[in-house]
């Protein structure tokens, strides 16, 4: 492959932006704090942009109005239960997302192909070196749980499924190297997807693995199938027995989340406009724990449901601004599709099931707390962002010729 200067091109704020965006990629499975540096230096590249060109190159960006409703009603939720925590806990959370798809969808716009290529090998870097720490730790260590990686087994779930997709784009052209390269990058990554036992994960990747091959190809759909049928062969005994049980009173961290459902739509219901508060769900939540629940002395911090996440913590305005995000994504996609033969719009069609399959890891479970995973998403979501605009665009070019 063609080696480029990533920074050749670069003007002196971009170069901030990218610098810090490789922090992240490499060093963001380690924890919350590389991933947070790197924000910060994205962000001052970002400052530098603006201060050379202005703001309108950003707030242009699509999802503008829909994430900035989402922050606006945050900041309001906390006009009645204001402190200090919670306005760096979660709605700090939310900025590093808002933050990080702003600066990603700037900096991705109408880049050319070698430079998507080069941030997709840096982001590899990083998955790789997580990848080979999780496999040691998982063959050497404790093979039920890796824990240490990133911390939780769910938010290594929610890490992994982005990597088992975007290690297909190797697979995009027909050489060997690649193709080898792409096939140890995916089992690689899907050992540590499995042995997360993040089951939510698990579900989440399947079901964007059945979106990915319907748009790509109905022939390896059918193939997709016949394999999910025979993968109970491989997966994990601690997997399948977490399975098994994820409503069972045997294991009580998965039987509780029914009744933390039922306590997070009470709060819903007892405060319908704003919630009780960005951030404050934890605060909240004893108090509406149901008695007989089985788990009477764990606090949990979050709903396992984004969309009781959102509803508890910012009533029916934070659910109509979240709605309206979905709604603008799923409309950019669609605008988008279909997507070109290119290599931006295979990238584009990976970063669609990694979504889609996130989407549905986040039914049961919600991830963004942990910053590494916010600011994953957050550049995640500019990049894809970035792509579907530039699909769309194309395809409303080659009609109108």
């Amino acid at each position: 492959m063609q080696k480029i200067n990533i920074f050749k091109e670069l003007e002196s704020g971009e170069k901030y932006i990218v610098a810090g965006m490789l922090m992240a990629f490499i060093f963001g499975g380690f924890g919350d704090l590389p991933p947070l540096f790197g924000l910060i230096i994205m962000t001052i590249g970002i400052l530098k942009v603006i201060r050379n060109k202005g703001i309108k190159n950003l707030i242009s960006a699509t999802l503008t109005r829909p994430l900035l409703f989402l922050l606006a009603v945050a900041v309001l939720s906390l006009v009645k239960v204001f402190s200090f925590q919670s306005t760096f806990n979660m709605l700090g959370t939310m900025l590093e997302v808002i933050v990080s798809f702003f600066i990603a969808y700037y900096i991705f716009k109408k880049k050319q192909e070698l430079f998507h290529k080069q941030m997709l090998f840096f982001l590899f870097t990083g998955g790789a070196i997580t990848g080979v720490y999780g496999l040691y730790e998982g063959v050497f260590i404790d093979p039920s749980r890796l824990q240490s990686v990133i911390g939780n087994s769910n938010l290594l779930g929610v890490y992994m499924i982005f990597f088992v997709f975007l290690a297909l784009s190797l697979f995009y052209k027909k050489s060997y190297k690649l193709w080898a390269a792409g096939s140890i990058l995916f089992l690689l990554f899907g050992y540590n997807l499995l042995y997360s036992l993040s089951l939510s994960a698990v579900v989440g990747t399947i079901l964007g693995f059945l979106f990915f091959f319907t748009l790509k190809s109905r022939k390896m759909l059918l193939v997709f199938m016949i394999l999910l049928l025979l993968s109970p062969l491989i997966f994990p005994e601690p997997l399948i027995d977490r399975m098994e049980s994820a409503y069972s009173r045997t294991r009580e961290g998965n039987y509780m989340r029914p009744y933390i459902y039922r306590s997070a739509y009470e709060m819903f219901t007892d405060n319908p406009v704003l919630g009780v508060g960005v951030g404050h769900f934890r605060e909240h939540f004893l108090d509406y724990l149901d008695p007989e629940a089985p788990g009477q002395s764990r606090v949990y911090n979050h709903t396992h449901n984004i969309f009781l996440q959102v509803m508890s913590e910012l009533g029916l305005l934070g659910l109509l601004a979240f709605l309206y995000l979905l709604v603008m994504i799923v409309k950019t996609t669609y605008r988008a599709l279909p997507f070109s033969n290119d290599f931006k719009g295979y990238l584009c069609l990976l970063f669609t099931s990694a979504f889609f399959g996130f989407f549905f890891q986040e039914q049961t479970e919600f991830s963004l707390i942990s910053s590494a995973i916010a600011v994953l998403v957050g550049i995640l979501l500019g990049w894809w962002m970035a792509l579907l605009v530039e699909q769309k665009n194309g395809k409303e070019n080659k009609t109108a010729d």
